[in-house]
């Protein structure tokens, strides 16, 4: 354990002292202290085929991995007089015997940098994994190009021979690494190779756990003084064996950087690489194929490449910038809570695509990472909204503007709002619920649902309630965080379909039939408590959204009835008629951070206590059935308090799950809050969500 607080009698909960992490006396946090140890630490994230992750403490004790777990090996060695040194990537035969490491004395996760410290007597080397993922610059936040910057210093003062080696290996490419192919370019000032499969065939696999298994794979990279073997793209990797005469030859399809330094090399260098890949086509929405939005900056990769290559001090400076804003922003809520942003904010932008249709609409589409792979999935835009309400409200357009054309296509014939758009990176109409016995004999039938004019869905398996609410709380705050007039002339554009889908809230009333929520994975419930205060939170913003006084005054008398009807001891029941339930109320998020003030404070400030009761060591249950709970909603609820002070408990909450944790996996949002254990859903958008604290303290001023 790494975790160290100041003890006191209010720590001891159910026979157990409370990790010593975390101390919630009288309403006050007790201060104490954590070094981190990440689950799992970003590399490489470009999008959700792109996302390279170290899931070990030591990044030479394992190799690189995509966030689902898959191998994607890059190795680095440092060839110091005579001796190979690995500092990335697990053992491996090409670097000879006996193979040593170079000891990692330290690692520094930031938002948008992560930094690893490499020292012995004679060196030591700084190497940093970072990407210009600035969510106000979308073009250049979504250029598939990535930094690997190296920084080396002699610390003995004497001369020595030394090499700095990096090798991405052909499993980058996909599943087939026999069908590789690369070739080595000389370019303006700096050296470029390439690898990629022969035959291309872009878009052809949907899913969940799947790798790319298309597009080119690029590295970029030189010293000019110093640089003699440069970057190069490498079929038969030789070796020479470490101490002998014996010769190693592996087909290894191998992009290869070289820094080779001046013999008795006494001094400190900075070189730096750039990792990029170009997939083609990135999407195919409504069935139009769609570049990224990056190519509307660059005409191509090669001068996506260049600029990145030449232009590195600039972005670096303007990364630093947009970094520390993020880290401003996050600071009044203390550092559990910065250490809760930094380890969500680059795992959130890798699980998106950005294209923009034939139409002009730039389109913001998440995978449903870890979960079934759905593309654009409402339930899970939703709580991804804080982040992206924040810094760029456009992207929140972005996650709606299909669903609402799909939702007015033959094809869909209910009157409540659709789930998804499809399997990732197919986007041509909802696949939740898709009824097998009316696809039946058309295993193809999921890539042109958009073309059917049929109702192929069914109904069990839909989440009425909870999308209609979702839709019309993304749109009015959509539109709340824009301003101006073209949020509000898209608003009107689909202003009948958001009446229609509140009309369906407002038939519904607040005693709902069985229906799934977007906590699906918890099964259907009957009079859901916490879906019918989303409802009455989405009515009231249709009253904002069109000024009409009718939303509001039924919203008004929902959530009055809706607040005597579940009224117990923990502030509001689970489900109507079962007195002895709890939950955590994220739906009721928007009172205090939209100012509804639909429910009485004193109901909030009961849920606020009862939060704080009912908290295992590694967060506060979902509800009163398990011990799970989603770390999103955890902070959403979080955001109910009319102070910071409950951000700060639940903050502490999930630092102390994410040091413990045994799972090495990107920041989960579901886990079990007595074992820290996993229960799924990794490297998802909805941690996004982690920063409702942010925004209501933006929208407060």
């Amino acid at each position: 354990m790494r975790i160290a607080a100041k003890d006191c009698g209010a720590c001891l909960k159910r026979g157990m002292l409370f990790l010593r992490a975390m101390c919630y006396n009288g309403g006050r946090m007790c201060e104490g202290s954590i070094k981190m140890r990440y689950p799992a630490y970003p590399l490489i994230t470009i999008d959700p085929y792109v996302s390279i992750w170290s899931s070990s403490d030591q990044l030479n004790d394992d190799n690189t991995r995509l966030w689902f777990g898959m191998e994607k090996p890059i190795h680095g060695v440092m060839h110091i007089d005579g001796e190979h040194l690995r500092f990335m990537g697990a053992a491996d035969p090409r670097f000879g015997a006996p193979q040593r490491t170079l000891p990692q004395k330290s690692v520094d996760f930031e938002p948008l940098v992560t930094r690893y410290v490499f020292e012995n007597s004679r060196v030591r080397l700084t190497l940093s994994f970072w990407s210009p993922a600035i969510l106000e610059d979308v073009q250049l936040m979504s250029t598939p190009c990535s930094f690997i910057d190296y920084e080396l210093k002699v610390l003995d003062g004497r001369g020595h021979d030394i090499s700095i080696e990096l090798y991405v290996d052909s499993p980058m490419c996909g599943h087939d690494v026999s069908n590789v192919a690369g070739e080595t370019l000389d370019c303006e000032g700096y050296s470029l190779a390439r690898f990629g499969k022969r035959h291309q065939q872009p878009l052809h696999e949907r899913g969940d756990g799947i790798d790319i298994d298309w597009g080119t794979f690029y590295l970029a990279g030189r010293y000019a003084r110093y640089n003699e073997h440069g970057v190069a793209y490498n079929y038969n990797f030789t070796r020479k064996n470490a101490g002998t005469e014996d010769v190693s030859e592996f087909a290894a399809r191998t992009l290869m950087s070289v820094y080779k330094l001046p013999h008795g090399f006494d001094g400190e260098i900075k070189v730096y690489d750039v990792f990029a890949y170009d997939d083609g086509y990135s999407l195919i929405v409504l069935g139009d194929m769609l570049k990224g939005v990056w190519t509307e900056r660059f005409d191509t990769i090669d001068a996506a490449i260049d600029y990145f290559y030449k232009h590195h001090d600039e972005l670096w400076e303007k990364t630093m910038a947009w970094q520390e804003k993020l880290l401003n922003d996050a600071r009044p809520f203390g550092e559990d809570y910065v250490s809760i942003i930094t380890c969500a904010y680059r795992q959130v932008l890798a699980a998106h695509k950005a294209v923009r249709r034939p139409d002009g609409e730039l389109v913001y589409m998440s995978k449903e990472c870890h979960s079934n792979g759905c593309i654009n999935t409402v339930d899970v835009s939703y709580p991804s909204l804080p982040l992206l309400l924040c810094y760029n409200p456009e992207l929140v357009r972005g996650l709606m503007t299909c669903i609402f054309d799909f939702a007015n296509m033959p094809c869909w014939q209910y009157d409540f709002a659709p789930h998804d758009m499809g399997q990732y990176p197919i986007a041509n109409g909802q696949v939740y619920g898709l009824d097998g016995e009316k696809t039946k004999g058309d295993p193809f039938a999921w890539l042109n649902i958009y073309k059917s004019s049929e109702n192929l869905f069914n109904f069990k398996y839909q989440m009425p309630v909870e999308e209609c609410g979702n839709m019309i709380l993304m749109a009015y705050t959509y539109m709340r965080a824009e301003g101006g007039e073209r949020s509000r002339a898209y608003i009107d554009k689909y202003m009948p379909t958001l009446r229609k889908w509140a009309q369906y809230l407002i038939d519904k009333g607040i005693d709902l039939d069985s229906q799934l929520c977007t906590d699906d994975f918890a099964g259907h419930m009957s009079r859901n408590v916490n879906l019918a205060i989303k409802a009455c939170e989405a009515l009231y913003a249709m009253g904002e959204m069109t000024g009409e006084d009718r939303y509001h005054e039924i919203a008004r008398a929902n959530a009055k009835q809706l607040e005597t009807l579940a009224a117990n001891d923990a502030g509001m029941m689970l489900a109507l008629g079962n007195p002895d339930s709890w939950s955590l109320k994220y739906n009721m998020v928007w009172d205090t951070v939209a100012g509804f003030n639909l429910f009485s404070a004193d109901v909030r400030k009961t849920e606020i206590a009862t939060y704080v009761k009912r908290a295992n060591p590694y967060g506060v249950p979902l509800d009163s059935r398990k011990e799970f709970t989603k770390s999103d909603w955890m902070l959403w609820a979080s955001a109910l308090d009319d102070t910071d002070e409950n951000t700060r408990f639940m903050s502490r909450l999930l630092t102390v799950f994410l040091d413990n944790t045994r799972d090495r996996v990107p920041f989960t949002d579901w886990f079990e809050t007595d074992t820290a254990i996993c229960r799924e859903f990794r490297h998802r958008t909805v941690q996004g969500g982690l920063w409702m604290p942010v925004l209501k303290a933006k929208w407060a001023n």
